[in-house]
């Protein structure tokens, strides 16, 4: 795994949070998450979320519509964005990575705020979960939860 530093500038932020989430989200469709020990799994993705989260909140105002407009979609709510999707597992194992990474990924968004609470995964039952990203434009605010 390679560490990416791009806190120089918030587009390469944006590049080197699609790039860490890109190849999370391969090891995921190939059920491949496994060959990661978990902690590395867990710095990937906290490490993603730190550069997402700095391009978010420092992106002039147009690159930030442009990326907004690439990466999620408008909900009902004005300034708000989401990024929809789900993870499917069939066994124990697979449950619990998905809760091991999607929890360090839950607490590396909410760390500190109020709505910073442990995210329900289905552990241990194994089956299909919905997840939603969401970045609100106006307070620069990215959360994560489950639906």
């Amino acid at each position: 795994m390679i560490d990416l530093d791009a806190s120089y500038d918030p587009e390469a932020s944006l590049y080197a949070a699609g790039a860490t989430f890109g190849m999370i989200g391969r090891l995921a469709l190939n059920d491949q998450l496994d060959v990661l020990p978990p902690e590395a799994l867990v710095a990937a993705t906290q490490d993603a979320v730190g550069d997402l989260e700095y391009a978010l909140e420092n992106l002039p105002q147009q690159e930030l519509v442009t990326a907004l407009g690439i990466l999620f979609e408008p909900t009902s709510e004005q300034g708000e964005f989401a990024f929809d999707f789900e993870v499917t597992t069939t066994s124990l194992k697979q449950e619990f990575i998905e809760f091991v990474a999607l929890n360090a990924l839950n607490d590396a968004i909410d760390f500190g705020e109020a709505d910073d609470v442990p995210l329900d995964t289905g552990f241990p039952m194994s089956g299909v979960s919905e997840y939603q990203l969401t970045f609100n434009a106006v307070t620069r605010d990215l959360d994560f939860a489950s639906v």
